[in-house]
């Protein structure tokens, strides 16, 4: 508790393997080009509680050999995952003692991870998901759960660029969504009927607009 450390950066250190242990009161963890890690594990001690915990931050950047990442914290805000070409699975899925309700990832970026096959448990308090040049990815999946309504779901940006071939289906994507994109993914059925018909709605309602303000005048 009484620790101050707030910010770690591990940057080009090729014989680190294991990462374990993080203290409480960092809240930025940047990990990059450690090209022996293999497992990076966030787990909390038993004597710690989820409260306690500070981390917002975790970025990952060009480490190729990074096979696991366990103990993502509820806390997190923003977690990037770039060029670790050896990651197959990210499991993103709660606990059963954690709620919903209470995680707080906002924004998760993966980019250059050609071996990610994929993504489990994307949470609700989502907003921005971006996936590029993930070419081994074959389905996500961001459909509410049966309890939730639409409102539940904040999710407002929607990236998954040149994903290549593999990338089948995008399912469960809402209506409500404001920007989506799979430039790239040759098989992907990314653009909801929904959105389709929410910006048709939009440009009749400004055409008719413009068509009132020539009249008018």
């Amino acid at each position: 508790e009484r620790h101050l450390l707030k910010e770690l950066h591990l940057h080009g250190n090729k014989n680190l393997q294991n990462i374990k242990g993080i203290q409480l009161s960092i809240e930025v963890l940047s990990v990059e080009y450690c090209t022996s890690l293999k497992d990076l594990d966030l787990t909390l001690l038993p004597s710690w509680t989820k409260e306690r915990h500070l981390l917002k931050e975790l970025h990952l950047h060009g480490n190729k050999n990074l096979q696991n990442i366990k103990g993502i914290q509820l806390s997190i805000e923003v977690l990037s995952v770039e060029y670790c070409t050896s990651l197959k699975d990210l499991d993103l899925t709660l606990l059963p003692s954690w709620t919903k309700e209470r995680h707080l990832l906002k924004e998760l970026h993966l980019h250059g991870n050609k071996n990610l096959q994929k993504i489990k448990g994307i949470p609700l308090s989502i907003e921005v998901l971006s996936v590029e040049y993930c070419t081994s990815l074959k389905d996500v999946d961001v459909t509410l759960p049966p309890a939730c309504t639409q409102e539940c779901c904040i999710l407002s940006t929607l990236f998954f660029d040149a994903c290549g071939m593999n990338l089948h289906e995008i399912h469960g994507i809402p209506s409500i969504i404001r920007t989506c994109s799979a430039r790239g993914c040759q098989y992907s059925t990314s653009v909801p009927t929904g959105m389709l018909l929410n910006k048709v709605a939009t440009f009749i309602c400004i055409l008719l607009y413009i068509i009132r303000v020539f009249r008018g005048t």
